[in-house]
């Protein structure tokens, strides 16, 4: 259970222009008599409008960050806020209106109804919050077109390559206009061709709109596409460098897994 109690009151950010403040931040999970600590003290802020990748071995608390910044599991201890708004101590009803509004998901498998097009495909997350089809449509179409898809906007997702799904799951994850942007291995089943446009497709959004994005990933290549990489290792950050410079990243990952 998070260590904050719950407030009626969103409580402000201490840095005002972030759109994520991560103040030593824990996770522990309780397997039979053992205690498995997935975070261990944490500390993070990204500025608004900033890419962020993070990288680290297998166990080293990667998914379990991006799952507490997504308001899917609760923290043992620490506080988070997100777009100035602290989320560890909400009850289920806000948490549940957080992620619909405030944070974007875009996965590794699409996630996309088979049986709705690319358009009813983006158009989901605000008709689920009840809103009329005939404005959503219009922003939905600007979304296809934003990502280079507004001739395929009819079609089903079997109709569809990998990289065009995934640049459907990008316009769905823009609808609600969100504060945050998680990226859980967006290219990991893409090829190279393909990942490299859904990338450049990220950086031109992010571009265009000033989404802030955090993104998981375990390459070296994609994670230079980020302004900066930040590595974790046993439940803590373990280091950071620029992006851009893919064999430093690579560099820095392998001396992580050699320790």
């Amino acid at each position: 259970m998070p260590t904050d109690a719950p407030s009626s009151a969103p409580t402000p950010s201490p840095t005002a222009n972030a759109a994520v403040v991560v103040k030593d931040l824990t996770k522990t999970y309780q397997s039979g008599p053992n205690a498995v600590e997935a975070l261990r003290g944490i500390d993070l802020t990204i500025e608004r409008g900033e890419f962020v990748a993070v990288m680290g071995p297998s166990g080293s608390g990667k998914s379990t960050l991006m799952h507490i910044l997504g308001a899917l599991e609760n923290a043992t201890g620490g506080t988070v806020w997100i777009g100035g708004e602290r989320i560890t101590g909400l009850d289920d009803k806000r948490l549940t209106l957080l992620r619909r509004d405030a944070i974007g998901f875009i996965f590794q498998f699409f996630n996309l109804l088979p049986t709705l097009t690319a358009e009813e495909n983006v158009m989901l997350p605000s008709m689920i919050a009840g809103e009329g089809a005939g404005k959503l449509r219009d922003h939905a179409r600007e979304l296809l077109d934003l990502v280079g898809l507004s001739e395929r906007r009819e079609h089903l997702p079997s109709q569809l390559s990998g990289g065009e799904q995934q640049r459907v799951s990008v316009a769905r994850s823009l609808m609600r206009n969100p504060d945050l942007l998680l990226a859980d291995e967006p290219t990991g089943n893409l090829d190279s061709k393909n990942a490299a446009a859904v990338l450049d497709m990220l950086r031109d959004v992010q571009a265009k709109a000033g989404h802030t994005i955090l993104m998981v990933t375990h390459d070296a290549t994609v994670a230079s596409r980020a302004s900066r990489v930040i590595f974790l290792r046993d439940g803590r950050i373990a280091g950071e460098v620029p992006g851009g410079d893919a064999s430093r990243i690579l560099e820095f990952f392998g001396s992580l897994e050699q320790d």
